[in-house]
């Protein structure tokens, strides 16, 4: 199931194992394309090692599945500030804060 795979996933991330990581997230994604958390993740295993590029392929992947991903748009604002796209980072950063202040 792809749950299972994507906390096997995490698991893996957890002892900095991001490649095998990101072949259980594919796992996960390819038995559940619509899982927006997995693709988030996998994210954040990417970036972590300075993928950024894979990283905003699947922040945009996850934001897609679900429009209000705060934390998608937070940490593809920092993704964006890695590459030294300030004004963009700053976009993502107000639409994360916009979707948390609309939560409250």
């Amino acid at each position: 199931e792809a749950v299972s795979y994507f906390m096997w996933g995490i698991a893996l991330c957890m002892y900095g194992r991001y490649e095998e990581a990101g072949e259980r997230f594919q796992t996960a994604t390819d038995m559940m394309p619509e899982y927006a958390d997995a693709y988030y993740t996998w994210a954040l295993g990417l970036s972590g090692r300075g993928m950024y590029d894979d990283a905003t392929e699947k922040l945009r992947k996850a934001i897609e599945i679900t429009p209000e991903y705060s934390e998608a748009y937070h940490l593809w604002g920092l993704v964006l500030k890695e590459l030294k796209k300030d004004t963009e980072a700053e976009e993502m950063f107000r639409k994360a804060q916009e979707i948390e202040q609309g939560e409250e």
